[in-house]
């Protein structure tokens, strides 16, 4: 089963900076474009050199509702 399918997010240090930033979807990294994104809330991961850090992940709606890649 994948973080997809459970509803888990990835961890931040395996998506790209544009997922990070939530201008590509998290599980497929599909572009993401104005009113067609789901916002998933604001995430906090601790880094070891910076801190606590901040990112924005965002999804499409197919993976959001399951229908999205694998």
């Amino acid at each position: 089963m994948t973080a997809r399918e459970t509803g888990a997010l990835p961890r931040p240090h395996t998506l790209t900076e544009m997922q990070r930033y939530g201008l590509r979807c998290v599980h497929c990294d599909t572009e993401l474009k104005p009113g067609t994104a789901v916002e998933l809330g604001t995430q906090y991961d601790d880094d070891p050199i910076l801190g606590r850090v901040a990112w924005y992940p965002r999804a499409c709606q197919d993976c959001t509702t399951g229908r999205g890649a694998t």
